[in-house]
């Protein structure tokens, strides 16, 4: 499962890349790259599934979209004048403390034996709200925060 979320986490956090590739008029060119790296994919995908089984789609999935990743990073680099590295280094910084503590809170969820749908439950409402607060102290700045006090308090889920 992570060989392909792994990669996939990486594109789906590229909406950034995409308005700039659509502003400086390049998004055609990832749109033609995507089709063909789904191809890659394809082929490498059905050469490692009689090979590998299941891991050897995962591993066929992931080498596609890391290529086409790799080609999108090329091409924001040399056309578009942006710097994505400065993009993925902010984005470290938060994760090298979120990554760790739900770690941890998974890790200690797991302790308690899951035997019933409200068992279930209860520990993705521990663990979302868990990971809401480390994203609350660590994920977002205080205009962010108070974007989200805004929304909560027009919903009437909170009063000032």
């Amino acid at each position: 499962m992570l060989l392909t979320l792994i990669p996939y986490g990486l594109e789906v956090v590229g909406n950034v890349r995409n308005t700039v590739l659509q502003v400086r008029g390049l998004y055609w060119r990832r749109a033609i790259a995507i089709v063909m790296f789904a191809a890659l994919n394809v082929l490498v995908t059905v050469l490692l599934i009689p090979r590998m089984g299941i891991v050897g789609g995962a591993v066929g999935t992931a080498f596609g979209l890391l290529c086409g990743f790799v080609y999108v990073q090329w091409l924001m680099t040399a056309k578009a004048d942006y710097l994505p590295w400065r993009f993925y280094t902010a984005l470290l910084k938060g994760l090298w403390i979120v990554v760790p503590a739900m770690a941890a809170v998974g890790l200690a969820l797991r302790l308690w034996p899951t035997a019933s749908w409200l068992d279930l439950m209860v520990k993705a409402a521990i663990f979302g709200g868990a990971y809401a607060a480390v994203v609350w102290a660590v994920g977002m700045n205080r205009t962010e925060r108070g974007y989200f006090i805004g929304f909560a308090r027009d919903a009437g889920l909170v009063r000032s």
